[in-house]
């Protein structure tokens, strides 16, 4: 991949994305990037004339082709996309104990302190992505969505079936 990004080769590959779709994909690869902990390309996707964000974990069958870049790329134009892949903001209220987690895992800011340690936490991440709304699980209840009421419904949703899993 860093060689077909120096040397400026179109690259194809076969993408899954976040709703286990399957797609052959043509990009000019633009640069890597580690986000989210994880490594993605960014590349400018010829077919809709813009730049996408490609999860390199769920590439297969990547090959560089012969092919020359047919734009030039300024990395300070780029405004990052997922490809297939909307980005939420979310807003939850945390305890004091998931204070630092928050931080390390879901790269947000906090909003507001109260008094017992408590806080207000935002952060914007991919919608589909399965990682920091694991991190959310894993809060159990010290942790509770504000915003979006999508995101809330979602992890009703999710505790519920868990609990009928479990027959309780």
């Amino acid at each position: 991949m860093e060689d077909a990004i120096k040397e400026k080769y179109i690259v194809r590959f076969s993408y899954t994305n976040s709703h286990d779709e399957v797609k052959k994909i043509q990009v000019e690869p633009v640069c890597l990037q580690y986000k989210w902990y994880n490594w993605y390309l960014i590349g400018y996707y010829e077919k809709y004339q813009d730049y996408c964000m490609f999860k390199l974990v769920r590439m297969d069958s990547l090959q560089a082709t012969d092919i020359k870049f047919t734009t030039s790329h300024d990395l300070s134009d780029i405004e990052m996309k997922d490809s297939n892949d909307e980005i939420v903001h979310v807003k939850l209220y945390g305890k004091a104990v998931i204070k630092a987690k928050c931080r390390e895992y879901l790269n947000g800011r906090i909003t507001q302190e109260f008094e017992n340690g408590d806080f207000e936490f935002s952060f914007s991440v991919p919608e589909h992505e399965t990682f920091w709304y694991g991190v959310i699980l894993s809060f159990g209840n010290k942790a509770k969505i504000i915003e979006p009421q999508e995101i809330k419904e979602r992890i009703i949703k999710t505790c519920k079936e868990i609990q009928m899993e479990y027959g309780a």
